[in-house]
């Protein structure tokens, strides 16, 4: 048989129509339930590897609640929230200080359309933490 023979079996007709659909990712923009991301960690925390480290805490309000963790634990904290109008205060062992120095998350949960942008610092735990969004004098 050579190549240019026409088999029988051969033909230029449409065998088959595919059919293709459009599925519709189904998403949400209303707001996400708050919760903040607080831990200590072997190393400082730069990205959003926290949330393979804990699921957060819900909290009710504007903002997330005071965190106070004892001197027993050595390593870095890191404490993650959905981006507020300010920003937390820190007291290590020393005086209550403004947290300025942060970095930014886009961080997008199941179901939403768009990310929310969350506030990320980490900080190396020196024998107590303590962060407020309360200003003490």
């Amino acid at each position: 048989m050579n190549a240019g023979a026409k088999l029988p079996f051969a033909t230029s007709k449409v065998q088959a129509l595919l059919v293709t659909s459009k599925l519709e990712n189904k998403c949400s923009d209303l707001p996400i339930i708050p919760r903040y991301y607080f831990g200590i960690t072997d190393s400082k925390m730069e990205n959003n590897s926290f949330l393979q480290l804990s699921d957060g805490i819900e909290y009710n309000g504007i903002y997330p609640p005071d965190i106070f963790v004892a001197p027993q634990t050595e390593g870095w904290w890191y404490f993650a929230h959905p981006a507020t109008d300010r920003l937390p205060f820190y007291q290590g062992d020393g005086f209550l200080e403004p947290l300025e120095d942060y970095k930014e998350l886009n961080l997008q949960f199941e179901g939403q359309c768009n990310p929310d942008l969350f506030f990320l610092w980490s900080g190396i735990h020196t024998g107590t933490t303590f962060i407020t969004f309360e200003e003490y004098t």
